[in-house]
C-alpha cells in the first residue's frame, strides 16, 4: 500500500492546557502572594494615607506631607482647620474642583479628593518644597532680577491658561507661588478661586451633581458680601463688597507682585493697618523708584507696574497676556507698551541690543572723521607753503587744484562705499527675511529690522533699505505706516508689492497687537479681488500673524479665505471645521491648490495653518495630497476625490485610517509612499 491510500491517523486529544488551567484556578492564598505579590497589596483594606508630618497652616487649611500607599509616593494632603465648621465645607471643596479643572505646568495639580474617617473633606496634591516666591525675594542672597522676572513670566502664562478656562485665582501673592531651585513654578492655593461666565462648556469644571453648575456655586461663595483678598495685593473692587471682578483683578495682583520683586516690600509694607483698605480702593501706592532709590528700579519696570495697578481698570492691562508681552519685550531689550517709549528711548534700546554693530559702525565712522580732520590739516600746510613761495605761485595753484580734486574724489568715494555698504546690509536683511519667514518669522522680521535701521542710519536714501523696510511693513500688516513713508513719493512711488497695502489703509499691526480673525479674513477676501497674484506675499503675512498671536479664536475663518484666495472661484462654503474635533470637511466642484507652489512660498499645505486631526475631502477636480507633509492628520478620507494624487512621498506621523476608492491606489504603493509612525489601515471604499 503506498503512502497515498495509507488510512488516516486517529485524533487523540491533549489534555494538559486543560489540567495547567485547572491547577492555577484552585490557587491557594500563599499561591497567590507568591504569583502577585503588589496586586495583594493593592487590594489590602488598609488606610490609603499614612503619616501627617504638618507642613503649613493657613486661613482656612493645614497641610501636610503624608505617604500615598496605592501609588507609593509622598503627596501634599490638604484639610479643614479643626476651628472651622460645616459652612465652610463647600467652600473647601469648590477650591479642589477649580484646581483640579486646570491642567497647566505652572498650576499645583490635585490628585484625589475624598472624606476622612472624621467626616471632613479633604484633597491630595503634588509635594513640592517648602520654597516661595516671598522666601526667593526675601532671601540673603535673592536671584537675580532677570530670574525673578522669568518667574514672573512663568506665573503670567499659568493666569492666563486659568482666564482662558473662565476662571480667576483673586488671591495671587508671593506666597502662594511656589517657586523652587531648578525653575519649577507653580500657582497653588486657589480658595478664593471663582469661575466666571462663558459659553464654552469645556471651559470650565463639569456640573455638580446636585444639578446647580459649579460657577454658580462658586459665584455664591464669591459674592456674600464679605470682603476677601490680602491687603497689598487685591485689586480695589476686591476691597468693596459685591465689587465687579474681572481678569484685571488678577492683573492688578500682579503688578503688586511685581512691586515684591522690584523692592523686597509689598506696595503697604509699612501702612498702618486702619488705612490699608482706604489706600487699596485708592490705589494709592506711590512711586517706588522715590521709594526705594537705593534699588536702581528701571523706569520700565515702574510704567509696567504702575499701568498693572491703575485705579480705573480701564487704563489697567486689558489682559494678563498683556502684561506679560511686556515683561518679555523688556527682557528681550525691546520698549514696553507702559512707558510709551519715544524715539530716542527706542533708538538707545536699538543700541542697547546691537552693541557689536553699533560699535563697529561708530568705530568705521571716528576712522573716516580722523581721515577727514589729517586730510584737511594737509591741505592747511599746503596752502601755507604756497604763500610762503610766492616765487612758484603759478606751480602751486595748480598743485591746490588738484589736491581740492582729490579731496572731492575721496568724498565722494567715502559717500559711495557708506551707500554700498547701505545696500549690502539691505541686501543682507532681506535675506534674513526670505530664510527665516516660514521657520521662525517673528525673529526674522526683527532682526531683519535691526540691520535695515542700520542700514538707513549709513545712507537715508537708500532705495535698496526702504524697500525692504516697505515690505517688512507689509508683512507686519501695518499698511498704515506702508502709506505713509516718506521712501514714497512722486520721484519714488510705491512699490507693485506695495499696492495691496491700499486694501486695508487703517491697518496698523505690529508684533504685539494683531487682527481679529475676522478682521484679517475680511482683508484676504477683499485682497482676492484687486490682487489675486500676491499669493506668497500673503502666505508670509499669514506665517507671521500665526507666529505672533496669541488668541486664535475663530482662526479656522481666516484658513479657508486664505484657501479661497489661492484658489479663484472656489467657495468658502466648501470649508467647515469643527473646532471640538479638528475635524475639516472639504469639498470642491474644481481642482484645489493646498499649496503655494510659486517663488516665495513655502511650498508648504495651507491647511498647516489650523490643526487638523481628520481631513474628509471630496473634490471633484485634480488635488495633489503630497503637500499634507508632516501634518497631524489621524483620519484621512479621500474617497471621494476621483482625480486626487501623491506627487512624491510624504510623511504624516500621526496617520491611523486611510480611506480610498476601490481600484483608485495600490496599497503597497500608498504603504511605500506614506511614512507613519505605526502601521496604519488602508481602507477601500467600493
Amino acid at each position: 500500500m503506498t503512502a497515498a491510500t495509507e488510512p488516516p491517523t486517529a485524533y487523540v486529544p491533549d489534555y494538559r492546557l486543560g489540567d495547567s488551567y485547572e491547577q492555577a484556578s484552585r490557587i491557594d492564598a500563599a499561591g497567590l502572594e507568591a504569583l502577585c505579590p503588589s496586586y495583594l497589596e493593592l487590594t489590602a483594606e488598609e488606610p490609603r494615607y499614612t503619616g501627617a508630618e504638618l507642613l503649613g497652616r493657613g486661613a482656612t487649611k493645614e497641610v501636610f506631607r503624608s505617604f500615598d500607599t496605592r501609588t507609593k509616593r509622598w503627596v501634599a494632603i490638604a484639610r479643614l482647620r479643626p476651628d472651622h465648621g460645616l459652612e465652610t465645607y463647600d467652600r473647601f471643596i469648590h477650591e479642589a474642583w477649580i484646581n483640579s479643572s486646570l491642567n497647566h505646568p505652572n498650576i499645583i495639580g490635585i490628585h484625589d479628593l475624598g472624606v476622612a474617617e472624621d467626616g471632613r473633606p479633604f484633597f491630595t496634591m503634588d509635594l513640592k518644597g517648602g520654597s516661595t516666591l516671598a522666601d526667593l525675594v526675601r532671601s540673603a542672597q535673592p536671584p537675580a532680577l532677570h530670574e525673578l522676572l522669568g518667574i514672573m513670566i512663568k506665573v503670567c502664562d499659568a493666569v492666563a491658561y486659568a482666564h482662558s478656562r473662565h476662571t480667576l485665582h483673586l488671591d495671587l501673592k508671593p506666597e502662594n507661588i511656589q517657586a523652587q531651585a531648578f525653575g519649577e513654578v507653580l500657582v497653588c492655593d486657589w480658595e478664593l478661586g471663582r469661575i466666571t461666565g462663558g459659553d464654552d462648556e469645556q471651559a470650565g469644571p463639569p456640573p455638580d451633581p446636585g444639578g446647580l453648575p459649579l460657577g454658580d456655586l462658586v459665584d455664591s461663595h464669591s459674592l456674600t458680601g464679605e470682603i476677601k483678598g490680602t491687603p497689598g495685593f487685591m485689586a480695589p473692587e476686591q476691597a468693596q463688597p459685591g465689587g465687579h471682578k474681572d481678569a484685571r483683578t488678577d492683573v492688578f495682583a500682579l503688578g503688586c507682585i511685581l512691586h515684591v520683586i522690584l523692592t523686597g516690600e509689598s506696595p503697604l509694607r509699612g501702612v498702618p493697618h486702619e488705612e490699608q483698605l482706604a489706600r487699596t480702593r485708592a490705589a494709592d501706592f506711590g512711586s517706588p523708584r522715590r521709594r526705594f532709590p537705593q534699588r536702581l528700579i528701571p523706569a520700565s519696570l515702574e510704567a509696567i507696574f504702575r499701568r498693572a495697578t491703575a485705579r480705573d481698570p480701564d487704563e489697567c492691562y486689558a489682559s494678563v497676556a498683556a502684561l506679560r508681552n511686556d515683561l518679555a519685550n523688556y527682557l528681550a531689550g525691546y520698549a514696553t507698551a507702559a512707558e510709551q517709549a519715544g524715539f530716542l528711548r527706542e533708538a538707545a534700546l536699538l543700541v542697547r541690543r546691537n552693541r557689536l554693530s553699533t560699535a563697529i559702525l561708530l568705530l568705521a565712522l571716528v576712522a573716516l572723521t580722523v581721515t577727514s580732520v589729517l586730510f584737511v590739516q594737509k591741505l592747511d600746510q599746503q596752502a601755507l607753503q604756497t604763500r610762503a613761495e610766492k616765487s612758484r605761485a603759478a606751480t602751486l595753484a595748480n598743485r591746490t587744484i588738484e589736491l581740492q580734486n582729490l579731496f572731492q574724489q575721496q568724498s565722494a568715494e567715502s559717500k559711495k562705499s557708506a551707500r554700498n555698504l547701505a545696500e549690502s546690509i539691505a541686501g543682507a536683511a532681506n535675506s534674513m527675511k526670505n530664510l527665516g519667514i516660514f521657520t521662525d518669522p517673528v525673529k526674522a522680521i526683527d532682526e531683519a529690522g535691526n540691520l535695515i535701521a542700520m542700514a538707513l542710519l549709513l545712507d537715508p536714501t537708500c532705495d535698496a533699505a526702504s524697500v525692504v523696510q516697505l515690505n517688512l511693513k507689509c508683512l507686519t500688516l501695518d499698511f498704515r505706516a506702508v502709506l505713509a513713508s516718506p521712501a514714497i513719493s512722486d520721484e519714488h512711488p510705491l512699490p507693485d508689492f506695495c499696492e495691496i497695502a491700499r486694501i486695508a489703509p487703517d491697518f496698523a499691526f505690529n508684533r504685539s497687537s494683531r487682527p481679529s480673525a475676522g478682521q484679517l479674513a475680511g482683508f484676504l477676501r477683499a485682497a482676492s479681488a484687486v490682487r489675486p497674484e500676491r499669493g506668497p506675499m500673503i502666505e508670509r503675512a499669514i506665517s507671521y500673524d500665526v507666529a505672533a498671536r496669541t488668541d486664535f479664536t475663530g482662526y479656522p475663518e481666516v484658513v479657508g479665505a486664505l484657501l479661497a484666495y489661492v484658489n479663484p472661484g472656489w467657495s468658502e462654503a466648501g470649508f467647515q471645521y469643527d473646532p471640538a474635533t479638528k475635524e475639516l470637511a472639504l469639498s470642491s466642484t474644481i481642482g484645489l491648490q493646498l499649496v503655494i507652489s510659486r517663488a516665495g512660498g513655502s511650498g508648504k499645505c495651507l491647511l498647516r495653518l489650523t490643526p487638523v486631526y481628520s481631513l474628509r475631502a471630496a473634490i471633484v477636480g485634480p488635488v495633489d495630497f503630497a503637500g499634507l507633509d508632516q501634518m497631524p492628520i489621524i483620519v484621512l478620507d479621500i474617497q471621494d476625490c476621483p482625480q486626487a494624487s501623491f506627487s512624491g512621498d510624504l510623511s504624516l506621523p500621526l496617520l491611523s485610517e486611510l480611506y480610498v476608492h476601490q481600484g483608485a491606489f495600490d496599497p503597497d504603493d500608498l504603504h511605500r509612499r506614506i511614512q507613519a509612525a505605526r502601521p496604519f489601515r488602508i481602507i477601500e471604499v467600493p
